[in-house]
């Protein structure tokens, strides 16, 4: 059974980094799911996590879709008899690049504003809840099953809440719900880069390479993500370099709970605007820091390429819509409608990339060493950079 302390979590009383790596079952075909799932264990992943995605589940308000693709109990079983555990990320806003969010459009139409205290959504949102439970039931940890911790929301920013009283609140109903629909929310994770609101969740992390979300075309500043030091919240996540929404204070990290990550990058995504082509060492090197940082969880995102379903009504990939943007929550990155590769460790095609035969190493370095990384009490070097457009002093901390 899965635990945590202060430090790092357990399993069965044993010192246990989950290595985590996002394979979206509704992204990719039903029929490569055993053989996509055996390479990523191959790679040394030990936990599949994997967004839930409401508008591929009900596009239609009232019309569930869980067969073919999107068949998730069908998922969560290869991912037991693989002996692997599993990190659901429940939403219901998800973004992952995705129309909305993630949200399906017939939301937007119901009067309310989503991600509130509006009791109307609130329902809509437990009705969903309750359908994902019904593919989760008998597959939970306390089961025995795989599923051993939810992700609950997503970047859900004070901006977003209204208020920092009201994004509490928000948070607990949402948890609370889950709970009581039959979920077991012992071990909860959220989103805390940028000015996020973690509830009474384990806050997770996440870098990339680089900032495909950036709305220019300039050459960007060096990155933050390739220091060692001793805030996770460095170089948050879709912090534009013209409007910054996120501050380098780490308010919302917690000493008394494990240092995680949900979002290391194991890849990139192209936009229209910027498109980098990310290394397989761009990304060794940042999960080497994060590591020397004393992080004791790595979920990587996107490991497992995927390829975006068309809808019934619409595609469902994020576009670049101003006027639609106003009303609708998202972002503004205009992504291709059908490849979700994300240049990741196993390809859309589900074909092992230079990229997953690099992280491998690091993956079982981190596995072989678990009870030395999880004991360790982390001393940044003396003289270590930290400005990340400093080349010339040390970066390094000592365990």
């Amino acid at each position: 059974m899965i635990s945590y302390n202060e430090k790092h979590f357990t399993n069965d009383g044993v010192p246990f980094i989950p290595i985590m790596g996002e394979y979206e079952y509704s992204r990719t075909e039903r029929k490569e799911w055993k053989r996509g799932i055996a390479k990523m264990k191959a790679l040394g992943i030990n936990t599949v996590q994997c967004y839930c995605i409401w508008l591929h589940h009900e596009e239609i308000k009232g019309h569930y879709n869980f067969r073919g693709n999107n068949n998730l109990r069908a998922f969560i079983r290869l991912i037991k008899e693989a002996d692997m555990k599993m990190c659901l990320r429940v939403g219901p806003w998800v973004h992952a690049e995705l129309r909305n969010g993630g949200f399906p459009d017939w939301i937007f139409e119901q009067g309310y504003k989503p991600r509130t205290n509006d009791p109307r959504y609130l329902a809509d949102v437990r009705g969903y809840f309750t359908e994902l439970y019904k593919q989760c039931r008998g597959y939970l940890a306390s089961d025995g099953g795989p599923i051993f911790s939810l992700q609950i929301e997503n970047e859900f920013r004070r901006h977003t809440a209204g208020s920092y009283e009201e994004g509490m609140l928000h948070f607990k109903l949402l948890a609370d719900m889950l709970t009581e629909i039959g979920f077991d929310t012992s071990i909860s994770f959220a989103t805390g880069w940028g000015d996020a609101i973690t509830g009474e969740a384990i806050p997770v992390w996440g870098d990339y390479a680089a900032q495909p979300w950036e709305q220019n075309t300039l050459e960007l500043p060096t990155n933050a993500a390739y220091l060692i030091g001793s805030n996770p919240n460095e170089a948050p996540i879709g912090e534009y370099e013209e409007r910054p929404t996120a501050s380098t204070d780490i308010a919302q990290w917690k000493t008394d709970v494990p240092y995680i990550s949900i979002e290391q990058g194991a890849g990139n995504q192209p936009t229209r605007l910027r498109r980098p082509i990310v290394t397989a060492e761009d990304n060794a090197a940042m999960l080497l820091c994060r590591l020397a940082q004393g992080m004791v969880g790595i979920g990587y995102y996107v490991f497992h390429g995927g390829i975006n379903p068309m809808g019934v009504l619409s595609s469902t990939q994020e576009y670049r819509n101003t006027e639609h943007m106003k009303t609708r929550d998202g972002y503004f990155c205009d992504l291709a409608e059908r490849n979700y590769d994300f240049q990741g460790a196993v390809s859309m095609y589900n074909r092992i990339t230079r990229n997953g035969r690099e992280l491998k190493i690091w993956n079982t370095f981190a596995t072989e060493f678990s009870d030395v990384l999880c004991g360790a009490t982390v001393t940044n070097g003396e003289g270590n950079a930290t400005n990340s457009d400093d080349f010339t002093s040390p970066r390094y901390s000592i365990m």
